[in-house]
């Protein structure tokens, strides 16, 4: 299962990170009400298990994606900072309209795919991604959970408002 977005370095970072959000939403977990406590780890654990099977299912089954373009344009960018940190954020902050004139992505750094670059959308994705990419230590899956822990956060918040 070696690939670039499958290895075992990124398997040993993925459960770093597994391990550091299962103990932050363990001890958040204490401090919800008590009527609705069951229901905060369900869907952290809901949501880490379906990240991570959208993601290999994505590598395993259709062997690429969107998904994985839009880590290839991350991964881009992350090359970039560490090769000019004023360019990735010029890029970072700039249009897409600014990459295709502007020569900053070359062999070392490697291309963003294309059709991203002319979709703001996905170009903004990729900048997000990045950014996460930094914190993943460039681990795909690790990234995967750490999107997955922040959009669990967010469909608790407006769980707890619709409670409320």
């Amino acid at each position: 299962m070696e690939s670039n977005y499958i290895s075992l370095y990124d398997i040993f970072i993925s459960l770093v990170w597994l391990i550091i959000f299962l103990v932050i939403a363990n001890s958040k977990a204490k401090k919800v009400d008590e009527s609705i406590r069951k229901y905060y780890l369900r869907n952290v654990l809901f949501k880490f298990f379906f990240g991570i099977s959208f993601a290999l299912i994505y590598l395993l089954y259709y062997g690429a994606g969107d998904t994985t373009a839009y880590w290839d344009g991350a991964i881009t960018l992350n090359n970039l900072f560490w090769d000019s940190p004023v360019k990735y954020f010029e890029q970072l902050l700039g249009s897409n309209d600014f990459i295709r004139g502007s020569g900053y992505f070359n062999i070392e750094t490697g291309y963003p795919p294309g059709w991203l670059t002319r979709e703001s959308e996905a170009w903004f994705i990729c900048k997000l991604t990045s950014i996460i990419s930094f914190f993943s230590f460039r681990s795909y899956l690790a990234a995967t959970l750490i999107m997955s822990f922040f959009t669990a956060m967010a469909s608790w918040r407006v769980f707890e408002l619709k409670n409320s």
